[in-house]
C-alpha cells in the first residue's frame, strides 16, 4: 500500500509565491544562515566551474556558470519545484546547494539520490535545513493549549529531521565523506503574532497534509501567548529556537 505523502507540496510552493514580495522584510535568518554557509564555504580551495542553487539565496553569486532554482518565480530565479527533479540526472556540477528547502520535501532519501547523481566526481554538496529543536518553544506551549482548550494535541509544527538521521541519510545516498552538523539561532519576539508573522512570510507555516484545519476558539491565540511567555520568556520577550542542519557530502 503506498504511503501517504506527508507535505502539501502544492500548498508550499502556493505559500511560497503568495508572500514572496513580503519576504525580504522576514528573511533575516536566511540570511544569516547563508552567510555562515558562505564563511564555511570560502575555506574549500577547489574551483568550481558549474554550479546548482536551490533555494532563497540572495548572497552567493559564484563568478562561473551556474543555475538557480527556487519555487518562487522572481527576477533571475527561475522556477522548478526541488521535488521534481528528475530520476534520470546527468553529473554535470560540481557544487550543488540547496539553502533551506529539504525539510518540506516528502521523499528527502530519494531527492538526495538524485543530487548525488547530478555531482561530477569529486563534487561538493552543500545543503542546510532547519532541524529538531526548531520550534521546540511553539509545539510545546501549542500542545499544552491545545490540552488545555480543546482536550488533546494536534499536529501544528512540522516536523524535523535530526542531526544523526540526516548523518545516516547522506550516507545512504551514496555520498563519501558524509557530515552533518547543527548551529542554533536564537530570535526573541516580544508579541506571539511576530512569531507567526515571520514563519507566514517566510513560507515557513505548517504545509502537513494531516494539519488541523478546524476552526480555534476566540481566545486560543492568547491563552498559547500566556503559556509561551509563562515558560519560555526571558526578560518579557519569548524565546523561540531554530536548529539549523548543514549537509555536506561529495561524489567518488
Amino acid at each position: 500500500m503506498p504511503v501517504s505523502p506527508l507535505f502539501d507540496r502544492q500548498l508550499y510552493c502556493t505559500r511560497r509565491q503568495r508572500f514572496a514580495d513580503m519576504v525580504d522584510s522576514y528573511n533575516y535568518l536566511h540570511l544569516e544562515i547563508e552567510r555562515d554557509l558562505i564563511y564555511g564555504l570560502e575555506s574549500v580551495t577547489r574551483p568550481f566551474s558549474k554550479v546548482w542553487l536551490y533555494g532563497d539565496l540572495r548572497l552567493f553569486k559564484p563568478n562561473v556558470t551556474y543555475e538557480h532554482f527556487d519555487v518562487v518565480s522572481r527576477s533571475g530565479v527561475l522556477y522548478l519545484d526541488e521535488e521534481d527533479l528528475p530520476l534520470a540526472v546527468e553529473p554535470i556540477y560540481d557544487l550543488i546547494i540547496s539553502h533551506l528547502s529539504m525539510q518540506f520535501i516528502n521523499d528527502l532519501p530519494g531527492l538526495l539520490m538524485r543530487y548525488r547523481r547530478m555531482l561530477q566526481p569529486k563534487g561538493l554538496f552543500l545543503a542546510t535545513m532547519f532541524g529538531e529543536e526548531t520550534l521546540h518553544e511553539l509545539r510545546s506551549s501549542m500542545a499544552i493549549t491545545d490540552a488545555q482548550l480543546l482536550g488533546g494535541a494536534a499536529p501544528r509544527v512540522v516536523p524535523f529531521v535530526d542531526v544523526r538521521s540526516a548523518g545516516a541519510l547522506l550516507q545512504r545516498a551514496g555520498f563519501s565523506m558524509p557530515v552533518a552538523s547543527t548551529q542554533r539561532y536564537m530570535v526573541e519576539y516580544s508579541h506571539l503574532h511576530k512569531l507567526l508573522y515571520d514563519l507566514r512570510y517566510m513560507g515557513q507555516g505548517s504545509c502537513m497534509h494531516l494539519r488541523d484545519r478546524s476552526c480555534l476558539p476566540r481566545h486560543y491565540f492568547a491563552v498559547l501567548e500566556e503559556t509561551y511567555h509563562k515558560n519560555y520568556s526571558s526578560e518579557g520577550l519569548l524565546r523561540c529556537t531554530y536548529d539549523v542542519l548543514t549537509l555536506s557530502g561529495s561524489a567518488d
